[in-house]
C-alpha cells in the first residue's frame, strides 16, 4: 500500500502599508522592499489596481509611484 505524504509549503509573510492620498501626492515610501511590482496587492477604495497600468515602484523597491 502506498501513503501519501504532504509537501511543505514555504509561506511569506504578509506586509501591509495604509496611505492617505490628498489629489495631489503620486509617490509614497513602503515600509518594506519589494523586488517586483507584482508582489503588491494595491486597492484604492476597494477596487484593485493594474500593476504597472496604474502604479509602479522605484528601482530600490521602496517607493510606490501612482500614475495619476
Amino acid at each position: 500500500m502506498k501513503f501519501l505524504k504532504k509537501q511543505q509549503v514555504d509561506t511569506a509573510e504578509v506586509q501591509q502599508d495604509i496611505f492617505t492620498g490628498n489629489g495631489q501626492n503620486t509617490e509614497f515610501t513602503l515600509t518594506f522592499t519589494v523586488l517586483n511590482v507584482k508582489q503588491l496587492f494595491v486597492s484604492i477604495d476597494g477596487l484593485l489596481q493594474e500593476p504597472s497600468a496604474a502604479y509602479s515602484i522605484n528601482l530600490a523597491g521602496t517607493k510606490i509611484i501612482f500614475t495619476e
